[in-house]
């Protein structure tokens, strides 16, 4: 058994990030997982026995989800291991059901730049395999809205004393704190890594052989997400991307409490270190940083070494990046009284060419397979439309 204590979040800033584009991820960030008061330290932590601690997890769209006990309950909670987050996270309803202490109220702000309250909470215990956080604190979010299928995340703050190995065929992750159990490992491709302000994994990649960024690495991040980069940097993209850029109208990418249109295109090359991934969608967003997906990902075998702060690429061979993603073209919004409407559709595909509007009404939805058979109700009355998947990008050309 580990046991782990964690004193109070100070001075913490939290993000949440949601994006809907037929896949959704949800990231939280705080100040540094360095800062003092924050992350884990060794003087909190009792080893009974140098082992290895195997966690299952199960992969739902393209998100790492493991089971929590919370303050020793019955019930075994889902939460989601996310590097893209600087803390921990507990949904609100979950934190109120179970009667967890309310210590402060911080101002949060979502990718976006809006801005809400939340509850910062006590939990006496945090549990998952034998790793056990004691008397640590949680930012308490009210995720309801967003219709969201977990109970919490954990954050880097609870994760930075570990070897964390990820086998993604397996779904099993290891814990260790003896960096003896990197031998026997081919361990692929090596990268430093820091933390960003918010808490995030940053590494270093590289567009072409000219320009090199830094870019948060986010377990956190789900679906088959694009690589995603800020909407400030798509004229210094522009001469590595090898396709027409496809732009939505209305809302396909929303932060917490709002949402914004995108831009999607093809990176002809990325490199980390010495990978190299060809034709790999991009999309180009109102955001701070390139953002790298648990898509991503799970094409590899990862080891992250926080102790060392450096992460192991192990090449998959049996797993391969798609350079295209079919879609209907269309993303929706629920409203307070439950009805859902269309909030945005990509220019030139199926709900574009078929004359689907931004803010027609969702009366009803029957899919099957690649079709879609959807009735609207919008400006010229209620009508019923067939949609049949098709590329968001035009072919690679060769």
């Amino acid at each position: 058994m580990i046991s782990l204590q964690t004193s109070s979040l100070k001075k913490v800033k939290v993000f949440v990030t949601i994006i809907i584009f037929l896949f959704f991820f949800v990231c939280f960030e705080s100040q540094a997982v360095a800062e003092e008061g924050n992350a884990l330290s060794e003087e909190f932590l009792t080893v009974s026995e140098n082992k290895k601690i195997a966690v299952p997890f199960e992969l739902k769209d393209n998100l790492i989800y493991i089971k929590v006990r919370i303050n020793g309950s019955e019930k075994e909670y889902d939460f989601l291991l996310d590097t893209g987050a600087g803390v921990t996270v507990i949904k609100k309803s979950v934190a109120e059901a179970l009667g967890l202490e309310k210590s402060s109220v911080i101002q949060t702000e979502d990718l976006l730049g809006n801005t809400k309250s939340v509850d910062i909470v006590t939990v006496s215990s945090l549990k998952f395999g034998d790793i056990n956080f004691v008397n640590s604190d949680a930012a308490s979010i009210d995720l309801e809205p967003l219709e969201v299928d977990f109970d919490g995340v954990i954050g880097n703050n609870f994760l930075n004393l570990f070897l964390v190995h990820i086998d993604y065929d397996r779904c099993m992750l290891t814990f260790s704190q003896d960096q003896c159990d990197l031998e026997g490992f081919d361990l692929g491709e090596k990268l430093d890594f820091s933390f960003s302000d918010g808490g995030c994994l940053i590494i270093k990649l590289k567009i072409g052989d000219d320009i090199a960024m830094d870019a948060a690495l986010d377990t956190g991040s789900g679906g088959e997400s694009f690589l995603q980069v800020p909407l400030k940097h798509l004229e210094k993209f522009k001469p590595y991307l090898n396709c027409k850029q496809v732009t939505s109208k209305g809302m396909v990418f929303w932060g917490a409490y709002g949402g914004t249109s995108t831009i999607v295109s093809r990176l002809s090359e990325l490199k980390l270190g010495d990978i190299k991934v060809n034709n790999l969608p991009v999309q180009f967003f109102a955001t701070d940083y390139i953002n790298i997906p648990n898509y991503f990902l799970s094409h590899f075998n990862l080891i992250i070494n926080y102790p060392e702060m450096k992460i192991y690429f192990i090449e998959n061979e049996n797993r391969h990046f798609n350079d295209n993603k079919l879609i209907f073209g269309y993303t929706k919004q629920m409203d307070s009284d439950g009805k859902q409407y269309i909030a945005g559709i990509w220019e030139d595909s199926p709900a574009d060419r078929c004359g689907l509007q931004v803010g027609d009404e969702i009366i009803r939805e029957t899919f099957e397979g690649d079709t879609v058979r959807i009735v609207v109700n919008g400006e010229n009355g209620e009508k019923e439309i067939l949609l049949e998947k098709d590329f968001l990008l035009p072919p690679v050309e060769n």
